[in-house]
């Protein structure tokens, strides 16, 4: 049997490049900046609602209400759900020319939003109180699904 000498390894330490750490810290500094900015609308809409002041000036306002509405990945899963049966049925109502797809699209739709709202989220929708801002809203926060900027699983 051959006898096998251990030799201890020596870690070099990592080297530190200048490019490097000023980028991180660079992306630090933005990351802080996002941090505190996405605080800052958390607190605006915590406050608002506090002091029950909830109107809005623009949708661009509105947006980030509508979101914290939405903050289960389940609602927004059958706000999905719902979006996409809404244009099954609209299509099938061009295809087919038959007016009852307009009615069960809207139904589709409102149901499946609804049903997240009151049984997921436990929170009333936002289409009670500003029904063009949310409308305007769902289509936004499909397209972003779809982008992937929301997750639904």
């Amino acid at each position: 049997m051959s006898r096998v000498k251990k030799t201890a390894t020596k870690k070099t330490p990592p080297i530190k490049l200048k490019g490097k750490d000023s980028a991180q810290s660079q992306f630090s500094n933005i990351a802080k900046k996002v941090i505190m900015k996405s605080k800052e609308y958390t607190d605006t809409f915590t406050e608002r609602r506090k002091n029950n002041k909830t109107e809005f000036n623009s949708f661009k306002d509105f947006y980030p209400f509508y979101i914290d509405e939405h903050k289960n990945k389940y609602n927004k899963l059958l706000h999905f759900i719902g979006t996409w049966l809404f244009l099954v049925f609209i299509l099938l109502l061009i295809i087919t020319d038959e007016g009852k797809y307009i009615f069960y699209a809207f139904l589709s739709a409102y149901s499946w939003a609804w049903f997240g709202h009151f049984i997921i989220e436990k929170n009333k929708p936002a289409t009670f109180k500003y029904p063009f801002y949310s409308l305007i809203g769902d289509w936004k926060m499909f397209r972003e699904i779809l982008q992937g900027k929301h997750k639904i699983f």
